[in-house]
């Protein structure tokens, strides 16, 4: 598959996939969290999708001008490594998703990073360390200064 034909089958389902979220996102109970907010709930979900849904028709719209423009570069892999590393990363992603629904935000975070570091190849010990405190210092930021749950 070429560069270009992967950016706009990626788009396109990445238009589909912001239009599933849109239209669950309208469900959404009109509450107002902080009382204060004369924004709905749904505001900054469907700004984003929006955001989201109008960048990637650009980029589809700029390779439908271009004509065959954006294939110069080759293939989207090189080496068969890469889409296998590219599959693990989705079902890591699904896994912490699992951890997070069943184990709380804390056990999520502190195994998607380094889980993720290692699916890459990273070779940096202090990458490994950075994610690790990350997680639990946003959980303390947003449970102690900002009063929100994460899980």
């Amino acid at each position: 598959m070429t560069q270009r034909l992967a950016n706009i089958v990626f788009c396109v389902a990445l238009i589909g996939t912001c239009c599933v979220l849109f239209t669950m996102a309208l469900g959404f109970r009109d509450n107002d969290l902080l009382g204060v907010s004369e924004l709905s709930s749904r505001f900054f979900p469907l700004l984003m999708l929006s955001f989201i849904m109008v960048c990637a028709a650009v980029v589809v719209g700029q390779y439908a001008v271009a004509g065959e423009a954006g294939d110069e570069s080759g293939y989207v892999y090189s080496h068969w490594t890469e889409p296998v590393r590219a599959l693990l990363v989705l079902c890591l992603t699904f896994a912490s998703y699992r951890i997070w629904q069943d184990l709380g935000f804390v056990p999520m975070s502190l195994f998607i990073g380094p889980a993720l570091c290692a699916a890459m190849a990273a070779k940096s010990i202090l990458s490994y360390v950075f994610l690790l405190a990350f997680g639990p210092a946003v959980y303390f930021v947003f449970r102690n200064a900002l009063g929100v749950q994460l899980g």
